[in-house]
Protein backbone atom coordinates (compact mmCIF):
# COMPACT_ATOMS: atom_id res chain seq x y z
CA UNK A 1 0.00 0.00 0.00
CA UNK A 2 2.86 2.36 -0.67
CA UNK A 3 2.07 4.84 -3.40
CA UNK A 4 4.62 7.09 -5.04
CA UNK A 5 4.77 9.43 -7.99
CA UNK A 6 1.73 11.30 -9.27
CA UNK A 7 -0.73 9.33 -7.15
CA UNK A 8 -0.01 11.11 -3.87
CA UNK A 9 -0.27 14.67 -2.62
CA UNK A 10 2.17 15.50 0.14
CA UNK A 11 0.94 17.57 3.06
CA UNK A 12 4.37 18.39 4.43
CA UNK A 13 7.45 16.67 5.83
CA UNK A 14 7.08 13.94 3.18
CA UNK A 15 3.81 12.67 4.64
CA UNK A 16 0.60 12.03 2.76
CA UNK A 17 -2.65 10.19 3.39
CA UNK A 18 -1.26 6.80 2.42
CA UNK A 19 1.71 7.26 4.77
CA UNK A 20 -0.64 8.09 7.64
CA UNK A 21 -2.83 5.08 6.97
CA UNK A 22 0.23 2.82 6.67
CA UNK A 23 1.55 4.06 10.02
CA UNK A 24 -1.85 3.52 11.64
CA UNK A 25 -2.02 -0.01 10.25
CA UNK A 26 1.51 -0.82 11.43
CA UNK A 27 0.71 0.38 14.95
CA UNK A 28 -2.59 -1.52 14.99
CA UNK A 29 -1.06 -4.75 13.71
CA UNK A 30 1.81 -4.44 16.18
CA UNK A 31 -0.73 -4.07 18.96
CA UNK A 32 -2.62 -7.14 17.75
CA UNK A 33 0.59 -9.17 17.64
CA UNK A 34 1.44 -8.01 21.17
CA UNK A 35 -2.08 -8.92 22.32
CA UNK A 36 -1.77 -12.38 20.82
CA UNK A 37 1.73 -13.23 22.04
CA UNK A 38 1.57 -11.69 25.52
CA UNK A 39 -2.10 -12.04 26.49
CA UNK A 40 -4.02 -14.62 24.49
CA UNK A 41 -1.37 -17.34 24.19
CA UNK A 42 -0.41 -17.44 27.90
CA UNK A 43 -4.00 -17.14 29.16
CA UNK A 44 -5.75 -19.50 26.78
CA UNK A 45 -3.46 -21.59 24.58
CA UNK A 46 -0.94 -22.65 27.23
CA UNK A 47 -3.73 -23.50 29.66
CA UNK A 48 -5.52 -25.76 27.19
CA UNK A 49 -8.50 -23.49 26.56
CA UNK A 50 -8.36 -24.00 22.80
CA UNK A 51 -11.96 -23.02 21.99
CA UNK A 52 -11.62 -19.66 23.72
CA UNK A 53 -8.29 -19.02 22.01
CA UNK A 54 -9.74 -19.94 18.60
CA UNK A 55 -12.70 -17.63 19.23
CA UNK A 56 -10.51 -14.67 20.12
CA UNK A 57 -8.25 -15.35 17.15
CA UNK A 58 -11.33 -15.38 14.91
CA UNK A 59 -12.28 -11.96 16.25
CA UNK A 60 -8.77 -10.66 15.61
CA UNK A 61 -8.74 -11.98 12.04
CA UNK A 62 -12.12 -10.40 11.28
CA UNK A 63 -10.96 -7.12 12.83
CA UNK A 64 -7.76 -7.12 10.75
CA UNK A 65 -9.66 -7.86 7.53
CA UNK A 66 -12.19 -5.08 8.21
CA UNK A 67 -9.43 -2.67 9.16
CA UNK A 68 -7.52 -3.38 5.95
CA UNK A 69 -10.66 -2.99 3.83
CA UNK A 70 -11.44 0.29 5.60
CA UNK A 71 -7.96 1.60 4.86
CA UNK A 72 -8.31 0.68 1.21
CA UNK A 73 -11.74 2.31 1.09
CA UNK A 74 -10.34 5.58 2.44
CA UNK A 75 -7.39 5.52 0.05
CA UNK A 76 -9.68 4.71 -2.87
CA UNK A 77 -11.58 7.95 -2.23
CA UNK A 78 -8.47 10.06 -2.86
CA UNK A 79 -6.18 8.01 -5.11
CA UNK A 80 -6.52 5.82 -8.17
CA UNK A 81 -5.77 2.33 -6.92
CA UNK A 82 -5.39 -0.65 -9.26
CA UNK A 83 -8.37 -3.03 -9.20
CA UNK A 84 -6.14 -5.96 -8.25
CA UNK A 85 -5.56 -4.31 -4.86
CA UNK A 86 -9.16 -3.29 -4.16
CA UNK A 87 -10.96 -6.51 -5.15
CA UNK A 88 -10.78 -9.36 -2.67
CA UNK A 89 -9.90 -12.74 -4.06
CA UNK A 90 -11.77 -15.62 -2.34
CA UNK A 91 -8.42 -17.36 -1.84
CA UNK A 92 -7.46 -14.42 0.43
CA UNK A 93 -9.43 -15.89 3.35
CA UNK A 94 -7.84 -19.32 2.94
CA UNK A 95 -4.37 -17.76 3.23
CA UNK A 96 -4.97 -17.12 6.94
Amino acid sequence: MVFRGNLVREVGFGFNLSTGINLLMILTFSGLIYLNTNVLIPRYLFKGRYKAYAGYMGYLIVFMALFMMGGLYILKQYYKIPDQIVTINPIFFFSF
